[in-house]
């Protein structure tokens, strides 16, 4: 949980964050939304403790954040710049560098996601694109295992592939830690969301997280059908598995039989039974 109580930081005569109260909850997904120069960065760095707040407190799980190295295991913070320490050393060394800071920092999770972004663990960072450095930090703070993550910037210099590659990843890292605050275990676990409406007419695909969320509310509602672009899911499991089956919006019987087409269009295979 994250305890922010009248906090006030100026630069000169610039009030960035101005007598700021609120409470984070654990368990959630949280975004600033501001114009530039609004405080969102400040905010993430008091938070985070590299700056230091000139009016009020700000507590992790009820520690004080600033100059306190115990609070701060707690959280890991992806900056909008791009610069890592030790620009030198690659991202092995950098890997080895964060695990000392972080005690739950995983290894086989750093292996994971270098080959998923395709970055060489013994290159040196200061070879590195924008770009590139951007995957590095991603990389290494999903490794760390944290209670809290902040991205400033999230996407900033990446390209579209690496973009989508990102946001998966993250997307995959929420639904771990909502299964696992359900006690749900195994490889086989899924989330799956009825309430959200598929914009399927504009390439919205109902599988995300690499297959651990499914939404499967395409409207079957035909206040939704112009929305949507289709009429709804049917989530089908049977012995061989998950099949996610597509239906199209239903007009009249006469106008099926005259178009020679079915409510049902397409069927995905989430998952097939081994």
């Amino acid at each position: 949980m994250i305890e922010i109580r009248n906090v006030t930081k100026c630069y000169d005569n610039l009030r960035a964050v101005d007598d700021l109260s609120c409470d984070i909850l654990p368990g959630g997904v949280f975004g600033l939304v501001g114009v530039n120069g609004s405080g969102k960065s400040t905010l993430l760095r008091l938070i985070s403790g590299v700056y230091h707040a000139d009016e009020g407190s700000i507590k992790l799980f009820g520690e004080e954040v600033y100059d306190n190295p115990e609070a701060k295991k707690h959280i890991v913070y992806v900056p909008d710049n791009t610069q890592l320490v030790m620009s030198g050393s690659n991202m092995l060394e950098m890997a080895k560098f964060y695990a000392a800071c972080y005690e739950k920092f995983s290894f086989e999770k750093f292996e994971k996601l270098t080959r998923v972004f395709n970055l060489n663990p013994k290159a040196r960072i200061r070879s590195f694109s924008k770009g590139m450095m951007k995957q590095a930090q991603t990389v290494l703070a999903l490794s760390c295992n944290t209670d809290i993550i902040m991205f400033d910037e999230t996407y900033d210099g990446l390209d579209p592939l690496a973009k989508q590659i990102a946001a998966k990843l993250i997307y995959a890292e929420v639904c771990d830690r909502i299964l696992d605050a359900f006690g749900v275990s195994g490889s086989n676990r899924h989330i799956i969301n009825g309430h959200v409406p598929v914009h399927a007419s504009k390439g919205e695909n109902p599988i995300k997280a690499g297959g651990r969320l499914m939404v499967i509310d395409g409207g079957f509602s035909e206040a939704y059908h112009k929305e949507t672009g289709i009429a709804g899911y049917t989530l089908v499991y049977h012995s061989r598995g998950f099949q996610l089956v597509q239906h199209e919006p239903f007009t009249s019987a006469q106008d099926a039989i005259n178009r020679g087409t079915d409510i049902k269009s397409t069927t995905q295979i989430v998952e097939m039974s081994a």
